[in-house]
């Protein structure tokens, strides 16, 4: 459009990043060193109501420069910026895709999902990005934007971790599990759809022994590993922690569980090998940063079982419905002679009990914790599946 009102618009776009913020330019040479800080701009001082004016001007830019929506998530995540502003942020530039590379807009709403400065942007910031990048793809591949912010997502956990901000990096994990919450319902709910329509036709029961050997997402297996871990770290933490984002990490791991069985069959698969001594575990250290923890967490024998019984028992006992644990207490089966896919919550649960044993047996510190960690799982499995066990 050669318009003087969209040449107008085009000469401001060139003047809006120092107007949100100054941000140096990421590094060319290390992607994974910590970025500098960027300093505000005048947008940090307008009203909230203003705010979300400037940022909704980016729904209506016949272009968008990678200066610019640098400069708008560095504005719309600063830790003491309104959280709506990022929702308006992700609203705008999703409603205007045509005005950036495609890349370029997975970016920015990569950014918006994983960089909050704080728990409270984090909890707005983080769903609208998610919603935003489940619209990316068409109707038929709710995944296509999350497999497109992978690298960047997986960045950003990888650039916190080494900064040493821990809670940066517990933010980011927040917002991928809520991003393969949201896709993963998106697809459920397509998959449901497609049988709904298809019912007369379709097998009663041959289809749905086949697809629960279907892959759970459209993540490389490294991603959907990565995330069944967090999901995992989520689950094991105790209700009512006392750390600031506790409670929101657990809802979105439940709300992951919830979205497809397949996801509660990889965390009892995750937590069976979790257990085991890391040398022992498929692998290895990997290659994303799904495969680091905060610190040296589960290096402990008896810290291993109290961390998988205490997740199992959030999974039999509150985060999944009762149907859906008695649908995986009936799973049966083996696959290429590997006992872990028979009966994935009797097989964790035996896992976690023989480790407990060991503990005791070997009198290590914290060998009581795990077996009454071990315990509780086990009730809570029983309070559940009853005579199945």
């Amino acid at each position: 459009d050669e318009s003087p009102l969209a040449g107008a618009l085009a000469a401001v776009e060139t003047e809006l990043a120092p107007f949100f913020a100054r941000v140096p330019p990421p590094s060319s040479t290390d992607q994974t060193a910590p970025r500098p800080r960027g300093k505000p701009g005048p947008f940090s001082k307008l009203p909230s109501k203003t705010q979300h004016l400037a940022m909704a001007l980016l729904g209506q830019l016949p272009c968008l420069s990678p200066t610019t929506l640098r400069a708008a998530a560095h504005a719309a995540l600063a830790p003491d910026a309104d959280p709506n502003t990022a929702v308006r942020a992700a609203e705008a530039v999703t409603c205007n895709m045509r005005a950036a590379p495609l890349a370029l807009s997975v970016s920015f709403l990569s950014a918006l999902l994983t960089g909050a400065g704080s728990w409270r942007g984090a909890r707005s910031a983080a769903p609208a990005a998610a919603r935003a990048l489940v619209g990316v793809g068409d109707s038929d591949s709710p995944w296509a934007g999350a497999v497109l912010a992978w690298p960047a997502v997986n960045l950003a956990i990888v650039r916190a971790e080494r900064a040493g901000d821990a809670e940066g990096a517990r933010r980011a994990r927040f917002g991928v599990i809520v991003l393969a919450a949201l896709a993963s319902e998106a697809r459920r709910a397509q998959r449901e759809a497609k049988e709904a329509s298809a019912a007369a036709s379709a097998p009663a029961r041959g289809e749905s022994a086949e697809s629960a050997e279907e892959r759970v997402s459209a993540l490389d297996v490294d991603a959907e590993a990565a995330v069944v871990a967090w999901a995992c770290d989520g689950f094991a933490t105790a209700p009512g922690g006392g750390s600031d984002g506790d409670e929101d990490l657990r809802g979105a791991s439940a709300r992951l569980a919830r979205s497809d069985p397949g996801w509660a069959r990889s965390a009892f698969r995750h937590l069976r090998l979790s257990t085991a001594p890391s040398a022992n575990r498929p692998g290895g250290e990997g290659s994303t940063a799904g495969a680091k923890r905060d610190g040296a967490s589960h290096a402990s024998r008896c810290d291993a079982v109290v961390y998988a019984a205490s997740a199992f028992a959030a999974l039999v006992g509150d985060v999944l419905p009762e149907g859906t644990v008695r649908e995986l207490a009936a799973d049966s089966g083996e696959i290429d002679g590997d006992e872990t896919f028979l009966h994935p919550l009797f097989a964790t649960m035996r896992t976690c009990e023989e480790a407990a044993d060991a503990c005791v047996r070997d009198e290590l510190p914290g060998s009581a914790r795990a077996a009454r960690a071990v315990r509780a799982a086990k009730l809570a499995l029983d309070g559940v599946v009853g005579g199945l066990a």
